[in-house]
């Protein structure tokens, strides 16, 4: 895993986020009063078309860090809440054999680009899959694009990587903006459809979040100007794209191919596993929804119609940004709520994911 040198000041790409932290403790409203969005409602997830997989999750995650020495059964229960609706214990021997099959493709947030110098999305879990045979690779999205922008970026790399290998498959990890980023490259192209198996948000920002509400005429006129070589400005739509009105009129007005799985895990942070800099926004979140990661309320979160895994007691770096291994510094300081077990949380993902996608293949091959 390729190391990064610890340095003293932030660069522009830290800058560019703290500017953003900052901000969203200002005492304005989050959102105004709109009827830009389609009709909703709050509804819980047994009467929606979510599937749940809460159980068999928790048992391959804890199963995971018990092989591994990492956490005991006692210690691994406050890593996932358990919401009262959670269904009984899985029973099944897990976790599930990983067979190493699909690639892994990474699909980071917004700024992901800014600061890929300094700490990168799931860096500690890669090399922890490669363990069971897997291929990582991640998507070079702009930090600062909309998820237009990016989808095209997506849909490239993945043209490009089946040019070379026709057969290949990818299993999408996508973080925060990289979730509305993916869905949008597989709502535009469907070329993509028979290429991707699946994908797995994570913390993913898919109804919006009111924080981009609130920040987007500022953010336009402000740090969206702000120059910066490693993670040029393209058309500053980033924060427009995570808006409830940019998202939530995506989602009624595209339908989601099929014939890829969906998976959703949720990052529901107790206050106390907030870290330091995080704590401006998920304050200003609280005033809508405490239930939030900093980012992201965990009920915006969910992808429609997908399998939900698990709510992780991390906030919305912690489930991704291993600062604690790849920029200690921090971890140490402003980014300290940051350990979490995210290694052993991406395995179970994609151990459940396999096994729901075996027995959607043995479910098809049977009807033919």
């Amino acid at each position: 895993m390729r190391t990064h040198p610890e340095k003293q000041f932030p660069s522009n790409g830290y800058l560019i986020v703290l500017a953003l932290t900052l901000l969203a403790g200002c005492a304005q409203p989050l959102l105004e009063f709109s009827t830009d969005t389609p009709a909703t409602v709050l509804a819980i997830h047994s009467s929606t078309n979510v599937r749940d997989e809460r159980a068999s999750f928790r048992k391959c995650f804890c199963n995971a860090l018990k092989r591994d020495g990492a956490y005991t059964d006692k210690e691994c229960v406050g890593l996932l809440h358990r919401l009262p609706d959670e269904p009984p214990q899985a029973t099944a021997a897990s976790p599930i054999p990983l067979e190493g099959k699909l690639e892994l493709l990474i699909v980071p947030g917004i700024f992901g680009e800014c600061i890929q110098d300094h700490v990168t999305v799931f860096g500690d879990a890669i090399p922890h899959m490669a363990r069971f045979g897997y291929h990582s690779s991640t998507v070079n999205v702009r930090g600062r694009a909309s998820s237009e922008h990016n989808a095209k970026i997506i849909r490239d790399h993945i043209i490009d990587e089946i040019r070379v290998t026709p057969k290949k498959r990818f299993l999408l990890l996508a973080y925060s903006k990289g979730t509305p980023d993916a869905l949008v490259a597989l709502g535009k192209y469907p070329e993509l459809h028979k290429h991707v198996a699946a994908l797995i948000s994570f913390a993913g920002v898919v109804n919006g979040t009111p924080l981009a509400d609130s920040l987007e005429d500022w953010y336009e006129h402000t740090v969206g100007k702000l120059p910066y070589a490693k993670c040029p400005k393209i058309d500053q739509d980033e924060v427009r794209s995570l808006t409830r009105a940019e998202r939530m009129n995506w989602l009624s007005t595209h339908t989601l191919p099929k014939t890829v799985a969906y998976f959703s895990v949720v990052a529901l942070p107790s206050p106390d596993r907030v870290s330091e800099i995080l704590r401006p926004m998920h304050g200003r979140l609280s005033s809508v929804d405490p239930r939030n990661d900093s980012q992201v309320i965990y009920y915006d979160a969910v992808i429609p119609g997908s399998t939900l895994l698990g709510y992780a007691n991390a906030d919305h770096w912690a489930i991704a940004l291993p600062f604690e291994s790849q920029a200690p510094a921090l971890a140490a300081t402003f980014v300290n709520r940051n350990h979490f077990p995210r290694a052993q949380l991406v395995e179970a993902a994609v151990s459940v994911a396999e096994e729901q996608l075996r027995k959607r293949d043995i479910e098809l091959r049977s009807r033919d």
